[in-house]
């Protein structure tokens, strides 16, 4: 008889950029599968993250120094990306980044991490009367969906889900649709003049018109009179 020994699979390494300061680390961790996710990882009780063949870029793109593996405070995070392959998307869906229960409240909402400004989508309790970065809306780390990330150089990062840090949080706000409206489409404030309709514009058009007509029948008969 024979005996086949499984060995446990070796997690795929899974890409992470991370948002410091004064730029982003890209590298791979083999701490995020099936069974944990990347909220699992930014939330556990280890203080530092593990990055392995990563690259520090400054917020121009250029890099400045790489190595083996970078070890992270989580502290110094102000929020990660997962960039997922086609395979893990496969496997890692949204739930897999700690998406929300059906009892949570979904907002759109507006953050500024010290010199970055992030907008997107998130869940937070329908008892949350107050919106705060505090223990009792958010996770230490909670993920944002379709957000924006505006980065200290003025250029824009888009992603499907960033991971933020909720104590570097200096301002936060909820959106609703008429304040996420650009300043163009928002109405101008009331002047107390009633807008004229369609209607009554025609109306007046049509009305000068036939008073133009009116007062140039004069003019013209005066002139034949002269010529006479």
């Amino acid at each position: 008889m024979t005996s086949v020994l499984s060995f446990p699979r070796r997690p795929e390494p899974f890409y992470l950029d991370v948002l410091l300061a004064d730029g982003r680390l890209g590298g791979h961790t083999f701490e995020v599968d099936e069974s944990r996710r990347i909220v699992d990882l930014m939330n556990s009780k280890d203080e530092v993250v593990l990055l392995s063949d990563a690259m520090f870029r400054d917020w121009s793109g250029a890099v400045l120094a790489e190595a083996a593996e970078w070890v992270i405070e989580k502290g110094a995070v102000v929020a990660v990306i997962p960039k997922e392959t086609e395979e893990q998307k496969r496997h890692l869906r949204l739930e897999r980044v700690g998406m929300a229960r059906p009892t949570m409240a979904r907002i759109e909402v507006a953050a500024v991490l010290g010199r970055f400004i992030l907008h997107g989508t998130t869940y937070v309790p329908p008892s949350a009367s107050l919106l705060r970065a505090h223990s009792d809306v958010f996770n230490r780390f909670f993920p944002l969906v379709d957000a924006q990330v505006l980065v200290p150089a003025g250029g824009r990062i888009e992603a499907e889900i960033v991971v933020v840090n909720r104590d570097l949080i200096g301002a936060i706000a909820r959106l609703d649709t008429a304040q996420a409206a650009p300043a163009w489409q928002t109405k101008p404030p009331a002047t107390g003049v009633k807008e004229a309709t369609l209607e009554s514009l025609v109306a007046r058009i049509e009305s000068e018109a036939r008073a133009q007509a009116v007062d140039s029948k004069p003019a013209k008969q005066r002139g034949r009179r002269k010529r006479a």
